[in-house]
């Protein structure tokens, strides 16, 4: 049996967010001001191919 300190773990991420004003956006939209802090640790990565017969490869907007 492994013990805890023989596994991969990711390091955990955790943010906090607190809204410090309440504002209005262009266009009269209500708007918050946030102020965000943490730390974050990069456990992994990625890659993705796009087939360059995909009519579909630049993405789409629904209406």
């Amino acid at each position: 049996m492994k013990s805890l300190g023989d596994l991969h773990q990711c390091n955990v991420t955790v943010f906090v967010c607190t809204v410090v004003a309440e504002t209005t956006a262009d266009g009269g939209t209500e708007a918050a001001v946030a102020s965000v802090t943490g730390v974050a640790h990069r456990c992994g990565w990625s890659r993705f191919t796009v087939d360059p017969r995909d009519p579909l490869a630049s993405g789409f907007v629904l209406r």
